[in-house]
């Protein structure tokens, strides 16, 4: 089991939704969102082969330090910065 730091339980071979699920019973509002983007466009280049645009993608890297990252020895993970 893997939680990246978060103190959310991610199981091997959990679906999309099971993890959806697990998000959604621990976190706050704006990491559900943010989860829910990461699991939508997956979803959508996984699944319906679609691609996804590059700008959309360098916005689910950028954010997922300030809804994820764990927090270091030096502290907590630095806040994203706006585009």
């Amino acid at each position: 089991m893997t939680g990246f730091g978060t103190g959310i339980e991610f199981r091997h071979g959990d679906t999309e939704g099971d993890c959806m699920r697990h998000v959604e019973a621990a976190e706050r509002p704006a990491r559900k969102a943010y989860f829910r983007r990461l699991v939508d466009a997956w979803q959508s280049l996984a699944y319906g082969h679609h691609v996804i645009e590059s700008a959309a993608v360098a916005a689910l890297a950028r954010d997922w330090r300030e809804h994820f990252a764990a927090p270091t020895a030096h502290g907590p993970a630095p806040q994203a910065q706006p585009a």
